[in-house]
This record gives C-alpha cells, sequence and structure tokens, in this order.
C-alpha cells in the first residue's frame, strides 16, 4: 500500500517544534514503512538532513521548499501542484493527515483528481474546536471537511464521545462516515 502522511510541521526536523499530532504521524510512518508499505511523508520544510533521517527509518520525506513548484507558483498553487504530483506520481492509497485545516482542504482537493484516494484524518483532541471558537467562519469548513473525510482514527474509545459533544454544542451537522480506535503510533 502507498500511504502519504500530511503536516505542516516537520517530525523529521532536529529544531523543537511541539508537534505532538505530527510525532504520532512519524511512529505511524515508521510503522508502516516497517511493515513492508511504501511510505511519503510531505511536510511545509524539509532539510537535508531531515530528508535523510527519513530515509534511515524507510520514509520518504518531502518538504513544500524541496519540490519543483515551489519555486514557480504562489503559495497554495505549488501546494496543491506538489501534493497532487506526490499523489500521482506515487500512486497513493490513502493520506493520513490530522484536523489542520489548510491540509485536510488541500487533502480533499487533490482527491478530486484522485478518485481512488483515501483521506483518513486524525483525531486526538478538541483543537479545532477551540479553533471555531475563535473563529467562528471556520465552523463552515470545518463542517465540509468532516463530512467529506472517508474515515476518522479516534486515538481513544471516548474521545469519538467528546466530539461529539462538542460538534453538538456548535450546531455542526457531522456524520463521520467510517471510523476506528487506535492509539499514537499504532
Amino acid at each position: 500500500m502507498n500511504i502519504l502522511f500530511l503536516t505542516s510541521k516537520n517530525p523529521y526536523s532536529d529544531k523543537p517544534f511541539g508537534g505532538g499530532a505530527e510525532t504520532s504521524c512519524r511512529l505511524m510512518a515508521e510503522n508502516m514503512s516497517a511493515l513492508g508499505h511504501n511510505v511519503i511523508y510531505l511536510c511545509e520544510i524539509a532539510a537535508k538532513g531531515d530528508i535523510e533521517r527519513a530515509r534511515e527509518e524507510g520514509v520518504r520525506l518531502h518538504g513544500y521548499n524541496t519540490l519543483f513548484f515551489s519555486r514557480f507558483v504562489s503559495s497554495r498553487q505549488s501546494r496543491v501542484l506538489a501534493l497532487l504530483t506526490v499523489i500521482l506520481t506515487s500512486k497513493i492509497n490513502i493520506l493520513y493527515c490530522f484536523f489542520e485545516l489548510r491540509n485536510l482542504q488541500l487533502a480533499l482537493l487533490a482527491r478530486q483528481y484522485s478518485p481512488r484516494l483515501r483521506v483518513v484524518m486524525r483525531m486526538a483532541g478538541l483543537a479545532w474546536h477551540d479553533d471555531i471558537l475563535k473563529r467562528p467562519n471556520r465552523k463552515a469548513r470545518y463542517q465540509k471537511a468532516f463530512n467529506s473525510i472517508d474515515c476518522v482514527n479516534f486515538i481513544h474509545d471516548n474521545l469519538e464521545t467528546m466530539v461529539r459533544q462538542k460538534l453538538n454544542e456548535l450546531d455542526m451537522d457531522v456524520d463521520f462516515k467510517r471510523s476506528f480506535v487506535l492509539d499514537v503510533g499504532t
């Protein structure tokens, strides 16, 4: 299987970044690679040393800054072109991300060009809820994204109930198509 992990922060960087979700995605990427899957990780910026560290773990790391399109078009366009290039050339089956809105929307846009692509979203907390409270105009964007993903990975049994409560609090009409519970790094 060909799996793409998509986050903004780079978990292979030697600079501190405070990204728990990214660290979990890194662990999953490395475990999936060890099981024989083709694993690619795409993030904002990847330095040469980061790429080498990932390669040692069986993961191909790309940063938007290292891909061809980053030099020629606007930021959003370069992200879309880079993501599509990775998805189509590597024949990605599953794109795994978390509820980072910009990346989630990019993943769903890419799926329009690669219908076989399945988008799995990691749900580990309620930061999306806080984001909506701070920026109510994002509610519709989250709702559309949450309803469009193929599957949700809850990291704890009780999290689905908590998410449902927060969705109800915000009067959001979300129906996750599929879900499963697996803990961090599984």
